[in-house]
């Protein structure tokens, strides 16, 4: 085993405080993993959306989110790019092929499992900027977003990701996106669906 990655995770817990409310508390804790078995996923970031507000929270995490994924790819870890409803213009590509030359494998059955809702409200589709409709402005994933046609992979399908993930042994899965209300808790990729089935 090489070199390990340092993840530092930031969670919320609902504790009493010392008048007996109750508040919410961030705790910080620091996770040593193996990088050849970690994989981050890149959902949804796409070249465009009708949200304007979707665009300026992109543009303003670009940055940040490049600089994490040169440093995790420099250490060895898994990326795969997830921009939804975009495979036809990824077709040819070689971190797309790869992924489609992985053997498929079942994913284990849901489990019973009740999906809660949304801790906010979802009605407007992830837009706060008032666009009075929704339709498919992308047609591929940000190209500032560097894919490496030598090792990243390129899928939207739940299945695909899945079968990469099980041959791989992958034991952390780190997602990433502009909209947690609605591509990285809801897309069949991402976190619900990987709640069900474990």
């Amino acid at each position: 085993m090489g070199e390990l990655l340092t993840l530092r995770l930031r969670r919320g817990e609902l504790v009493r405080n010392a008048a007996g409310h109750a508040e919410w508390q961030t705790l910080h804790t620091a996770k040593s993993v193996p990088p050849d078995r970690t994989t981050i996923i890149i959902c949804d970031m796409w070249d465009n959306h009708w949200s304007r507000g979707a665009v300026v929270r992109e543009e303003a995490m670009l940055p940040r989110m490049i600089a994490v994924l040169t440093a995790a790819r420099a250490k060895g870890v898994h990326i795969i790019h997830a921009p939804s409803e975009t495979m036809a213009f990824y077709a040819d590509e070689p971190a797309r092929q790869r992924m489609l030359n992985i053997p498929q494998v079942e994913p284990p059955p849901d489990r019973d499992h009740a999906v809660p809702p949304l801790p906010i409200d979802a009605s407007d589709h992830g837009s706060d900027t008032g666009e009075p409709e929704s339709y498919k402005a992308w047609s591929r994933q940000h190209p500032a977003i560097e894919i490496d046609q030598s090792r990243d992979l390129i899928s939207d399908n739940g299945r695909e990701i899945y079968s990469y993930l099980a041959a791989r042994q992958i034991e952390q899965l780190l997602i990433m996106g502009v909209h947690t209300n609605m591509c990285i808790l809801n897309r069949f990729v991402c976190h619900q669906n990987r709640w069900s089935s474990g």
